[in-house]
């Protein structure tokens, strides 16, 4: 008999790392296998753990239900991994390295400095017990329906009834919370994964890559034996040129070129036709923040608390602006007439509240050599969305179109920022995306996956197309002939095109990769971009259209 092979390691995984955590930690074995599991192996629980055994007795002798366990289970694994993923996207806590981090959690280290400080930050999250178990006691969990993990409440609710303790159940989630860390470093190290930096921005999507394609709401665990993730290929496009590793782009005005960046940097200048390098730019920042100069000749990049414009030709660094103050840069909007730009900052207030923002807008000229600082006519509102600006031509001038805080829209004539109107609702607390048209249209992706569609001179909404989902991007091309919205968290990442004078759906196809969660059209309208999940693909827009 041939001698067995001593282990290196863990057993290496492969797949996409969202994946990989809700197969190997969110969900549990809807059976209650993993409460048996735990008996056998509580030697090797931490000693504040070893609390949630006596309570895994009782709920076993109680007889209650091991799938409603499991449902509570579930949603503490989940919170815990997406608390997990976002403490190690926070710079100031983390050092960079996974390797060992679940050693040290299960056997916490004695000297002080980052290691230790970390670790402090991971058993925070995990956090302490609630000694009644308050928020599992009657009316204080409630059911949300079509809600993520809406079916929780309804299970609590059961094992209640059945006898349970609310006590018990906070012992049983305290130790799921700890479990799910533990395992969630293992399924990065069995990943090959060690350095943090590899796990920028991922508990941004956590959520929609639940494998059932439902976003953890009610129904989706445990799922009938036998069912597919809803990933439709039959009606799969395959673009002509797949970027990979790109995690944000745009086209040149000639629609020649692309800018591209990668999850850590450089800027690149690619061919929008091969995606063949051309140039790096010198500038460096992970910001996804640029502008072409009106002409093209230029890139203007964001890099903290200055502007950097290079030649797109060689990279190099031409000039830079550098604002004065406490003040980082956000986003920067070209103004089609001229070679004005208004420029998004924000400016850390130091309250009680650390995180704290307040908004700002600076306006600036760029003339190709030089940039000149200048004042805007009136303020604007304090509660505008920097982010989602846009300037819109129209037969009565043109006018700075915003996105206003608490589900409002709000358009201002431009340069006097004299308000035309500012008050349209959409009935929905918040929206992803905003774009207008040359055609005068604006469209809303609201939160809750309607398409909202009005007027941008007098605000006033015409047309709203309920699609659900997770709707969180479009764009118009050039002309306005066409409105194009792709579904972010369909497995199968749903693209359609609509026809903005019949709104009818002219193009439905999919592709291969998830989490669309970009979009634009070329500036001569022949191409289509889509960001998806971790590339970026293209498609030729005219031969979408071929026959519609």
């Amino acid at each position: 008999m041939a001698k067995k092979s001593k282990a290196t390691g863990p057993e290496p995984l492969s797949g996409d790392i969202l994946d990989l955590l809700w197969t190997h930690v969110i969900n549990p074995d809807p059976a209650g296998a993993w409460l048996d599991e735990a008996l056998k192996e509580s030697a090797a629980m931490p000693e504040p753990l070893k609390t949630a055994l006596p309570a895994i007795h009782r709920l076993l002798a109680a007889k209650a239900s091991r799938e409603d366990l499991g449902r509570v289970a579930r949603q503490e694994r989940y919170e815990r991994c997406f608390g997990l993923l976002y403490e190690l996207d926070d710079p100031g806590l983390k050092s960079g390295k996974l390797t060992g981090l679940r050693e040290q959690l299960l056997n916490p280290p004695a000297r002080g400095g980052q290691e230790k400080e970390f670790m402090a930050t991971l058993w925070e999250g995990i956090g302490e017990a609630d000694d009644e178990g308050d928020r599992w006691a009657g009316s204080s969990v409630k059911e949300v329906k079509d809600e993520p993990f809406g079916d929780v409440g309804a299970a609590v609710t059961r094992l209640i009834k059945a006898g349970v303790q609310p006590r018990d159940l906070e012992l049983l989630a305290r130790w799921q919370r700890f479990d799910a860390t533990v395992a969630a470093l293992h399924v990065f190290e069995r990943a090959g994964i060690s350095e943090a930096e590899e796990l920028l921005g991922l508990h941004e999507s956590i959520l929609s890559a639940d494998p059932s394609g439902k976003e953890a709401r009610p129904c989706s665990w445990p799922l009938p034996k036998g069912t597919l993730a809803p990933a439709s290929k039959a009606n799969s496009v395959q673009p002509y040129l797949v970027l990979k590793g790109v995690e944000a782009f745009d086209f040149s005005p000639n629609s020649q070129e692309l800018v591209v960046r990668g999850k850590s940097g450089p800027y690149r200048i690619v061919s929008a036709h091969t995606g063949v390098e051309r140039v790096t730019l010198a500038a460096r920042t992970k910001l996804a923040g640029w502008e072409f100069s009106r002409d093209g000749s230029q890139v203007l990049v964001i890099s903290g608390k200055s502007i950097v414009a290079c030649d797109p030709a060689t990279g190099k660094v031409l000039r830079k602006l550098t604002w004065p103050g406490n003040v980082a840069f956000l986003a920067i909007f070209p103004v089609p007439s001229g070679d004005d730009f208004l420029l998004a900052t924000g400016t850390r207030l130091h309250t009680d509240d650390a995180s704290s923002r307040q908004f700002h807008f600076e306006f600036c000229r760029f003339d190709g050599n030089t940039f000149q600082h200048g004042s805007l006519a009136s303020p604007l509102p304090a509660d505008l969305n920097p982010l989602m600006l846009h300037f819109v031509a129209t037969e009565a001038g043109l006018l700075a179109f915003f996105q206003v805080k608490r589900a409002r829209l709000g358009a201002w004539a431009w340069p006097e920022l004299k308000p035309v109107w500012c008050d349209t609702k959409i009935p929905f607390d918040s929206c992803w995306d905003l774009k207008c048209s040359t055609k005068g249209l604006f469209a809303v992706a609201a939160f809750d996956g309607t398409i909202f569609v009005g007027d941008v001179s007098t605000g006033k909404i015409h047309q709203s197309m309920a699609l659900g989902g997770a709707i969180r991007h479009l764009a118009f091309s050039p002309e306005g002939l066409h409105l194009i919205v792709v579904d972010y968290q369909d497995r199968g990442g749903i693209i359609r095109i609509w026809n903005t004078q019949s709104w009818k759906v002219v193009r439905e196809f999919t592709t291969d990769v998830r989490y669309c969660e970009a979009v634009h059209v070329s500036p001569d309208g022949q191409t289509l971009g889509v960001k998806a999940d971790r590339c970026c693909l293209f498609w030729k827009l005219d031969a979408l259209l071929v026959g519609h």
